[in-house]
């Protein structure tokens, strides 16, 4: 499906439409080839790791809690070698082929304990708090490719975005925006804003620990978007390229040097 501008569309619409994201690009910068795979030939496996839902659930807790209960099923542990918990198993099949996804009780515990932890923030609560969430939105660079984005939360001129971490201190979450891309990510959302003439001034993330439970609010400073736009203008260049030529499997050239971290570690 293709879009335009910002729509009002579920996260698997979002997902299965037209158009590169921020996890495109990153697949994309860490292997062009398993981006050709999964972006290209769409053979993309989907993630199903307890801490994926976990994040998924505190995400649809904070922002989307009336969707929570025609989108989950939770259940206790089955004991699959009775009979009973055989026809629990059966029935469980039954509830997922319906389309609900299905949630541990201790999963659903975990994720109300950290939506607790976001809720006593009182500045993460007042960027939530009347918010827009979960909007995606569609433009066009100078080349003609589609790229999306869907911010969590818009907050007049505000964009916001939830993490469930495994560590929020500043440096370690530093690390994860450099892995993952999230500077790229709030970049990204600020073109999408102007494509559709928003205004953006400040990209927030919203940050629970999923050990700890503190939760930690970032702003990222003018450097920190400038280097996701530098990001996505070499990374867009490069996939512009890469679209145009579709020799996806041909031999590539990478330098490796020291990381600055390494320069002063005793050999």
């Amino acid at each position: 499906m293709t879009y335009k501008g910002m729509v009002e569309i579920t996260n698997d619409e979002y997902h299965s439409s037209i158009g590169y994201s921020k996890s495109a690009l990153i697949t994309y910068r860490d292997s062009p080839n398993k981006f050709y795979k999964e972006y290209i030939l769409k053979q993309k496996e989907l993630k199903e790791s307890d801490d994926f839902l976990l994040g998924q659930l505190v995400h649809m807790l904070l922002l989307e809690f009336d969707k929570v209960e025609e989108t989950y099923h939770l259940y206790a542990h089955i004991n699959r070698s009775t009979k009973d918990g055989k026809a629990q198993a059966k029935e469980l099949e039954e509830i997922e082929k319906s389309g609900k996804i299905l949630v541990k009780t201790e999963i659903m515990q975990k994720a109300l304990e950290l939506v607790e932890a976001v809720r006593k923030n009182s500045i993460a609560c007042s960027i939530i708090d009347g918010s827009e969430v979960e909007k995606s939105i569609y433009w066009q660079d100078e080349s003609g490719i589609t790229f999306k984005s869907r911010p969590d939360i818009i907050k007049d001129t505000i964009v916001a975005d939830l993490k469930t971490c495994k560590d929020v201190s500043e440096k370690g979450f530093q690390r994860s925006c450099i892995d993952y891309g999230y500077y790229l990510q709030a970049a990204m959302a600020k073109l999408a804003l102007e494509s559709i003439q928003r205004q953006f001034v400040r990209f927030v993330f919203i940050c629970v620990d999923k050990i700890t439970h503190d939760v930690v609010v970032y702003v990222l400073d003018e450097q920190a978007i400038e280097y996701g736009l530098n990001q996505f203008k070499f990374l867009s260049g490069k996939l512009e390229q890469d679209l145009a030529e579709n020799d996806w499997l041909k031999p590539r050239i990478k330098t490796l040097s020291v990381p600055r971290w390494a320069e002063w570690e005793q050999i």
